[in-house]
């Protein structure tokens, strides 16, 4: 009798031992999913701070380069040929916004002046610059030139006729991912897609993890690919021995497309 009492009494304690820590893991993990869905929208509006700071570095740009185009000696220059005049005027003004870089073109996209020469070898690239000037100008327009990606706005050089194009623009680089990251609290990786395929254009992870991180990045699925999250997707990504909570967001943006990828550890997060 004893002996059976013992048993049932093990029986019971094990009962509830089992049941217990049946509840404290789906407690967990619903715990879990409650911080990662939390952090997970924390990063995506961070996404959006992203996409707005684009924007404004967007109409910085419109400024900048309808001023120059507007200036009287800057247009007298342009239809004389004076490439020290144009060039002068040029830095100036984009030393005003802190812009990396002004272009001339002419009217068929060909470099007639440029602040930075390194800038001026896409010749393709900068040609079809022209063809997105019908486009709408409100969003921001990308280009990507030899390693970098540019984020440029253009503006017509009239005398009264459109005699040439001034293009000015910034170059997206680990100064801006370090600006995204400021503001959202997370790593960032900047992506961008030209014609010669992704590119990982600037990044706030250290350097030993950047190529890890690219390869993680072209292992997730495309930005906005899913129709039930059109303004990005959230997912787990390993970056070298780190877990990351990540959230990648298509910018809005004409030319070539460009991706906001955001990066919160997951032992940071949990």
């Amino acid at each position: 009798m004893g002996s059976f009492r013992k048993r049932l009494l093990v029986l019971i304690i094990g009962l509830g031992v089992v049941t217990q820590t049946v509840t404290l893991a789906a407690v967990l993990v619903s715990t879990r999913r409650t911080v990662e869905a939390r952090a997970a929208e924390q990063l995506r509006s961070g996404g959006a701070f992203a996409q707005q700071l684009i924007r404004f570095r967007a109409g910085q740009l419109a400024n900048g380069v309808a001023v120059l185009a507007a200036d009287f000696g800057f247009r007298e220059a342009v239809a004389s040929g004076d490439a020290p005049t144009i060039l002068s005027a040029a830095r100036n003004n984009a030393q005003r916004i802190g812009a990396d870089v002004v272009l001339l073109l002419d009217t068929h996209g060909r470099v007639l002046a440029s602040t930075a020469p390194s800038a001026a070898g896409g010749a393709g690239a900068l040609a079809s610059l022209l063809e997105d000037v019908p486009s709408e100008r409100d969003r921001p327009l990308f280009r990507v030139l030899g390693e970098n990606s540019y984020q440029f706005f253009l503006a017509p050089v009239r005398t009264p006729e459109i005699i040439a194009w001034v293009a000015m623009g910034f170059v997206a680089d680990d100064s801006l991912a370090q600006r995204v990251r400021d503001l959202v609290g997370a790593q960032v990786a900047i992506l961008t897609h030209g014609d010669g395929g992704a590119l990982l254009v600037a990044s706030t992870l250290p350097p030993t993890e950047r190529r890890a991180a690219f390869s993680a990045a072209l292992s997730l699925p495309a930005a906005g690919a899913d129709p039930a999250q059109p303004g990005g997707w959230s997912r787990i990504a390993r970056v070298g021995e780190t877990e990351y909570l990540s959230y990648a967001r298509p910018l809005d943006s004409r030319g070539a497309a460009v991706d906001v990828i955001l990066l919160k550890p997951l032992q940071e997060v949990l």
